[in-house]
């Protein structure tokens, strides 16, 4: 069971008529803001990946659950966007630990794609892959060195 544990996570964005900003030091399972999907829910405080039939092969999301705009569909202007966040990895001492986490972009109807666990990160699989049509930015911090 491991247990990823947000202390600071910020997103703003910058538009000319609004912005959105959020703070979030503590991750609560009533807080209608998150989204947890599969194998992630909050646990005090934190964001914990847990399942109910082996401690690997885990995959689980927490993505705000409102849509951010990231530009202007009127006018074609792109927002400005920044973010800052911590995070601790804690494996209770097991091993394998897992192969990273992943800050990501992703249109509002994207789901956890199936197989996609280890390497993948949760986003993608060997056939979304190398797909033009995925509309997918992401951040790796990786926790794992794959042979691939």
């Amino acid at each position: 069971m491991a247990t990823v544990t947000f202390i600071f996570f910020t997103i703003l964005l910058f538009r000319s008529s609004s912005s959105i900003s959020f703070n979030m030091p503590r991750f609560d399972p009533n807080d209608n803001n998150i989204l947890y999907q599969g194998d992630a829910i909050a646990s005090v405080g934190a964001i914990e990946l847990i399942s109910r039939n082996t401690y690997t092969y885990h995959v689980g999301w927490a993505t705000y659950a409102n849509r951010v705009p990231l530009w202007d569909s009127n006018t074609g202007r792109l927002s400005d966007f920044s973010t800052s966040f911590s995070f601790t990895i804690d494996t209770m001492g097991r091993t394998p630990y897992g192969h990273g986490l992943v800050f990501f972009l992703a249109p509002v109807e994207f789901q956890i794609p199936p197989n996609s666990a280890s390497g993948f990160l949760g986003l993608l699989n060997t056939t979304t892959i190398d797909l033009s049509s995925n509309h997918i930015v992401m951040v790796e911090f990786d926790s794992f060195k794959n042979v691939e």
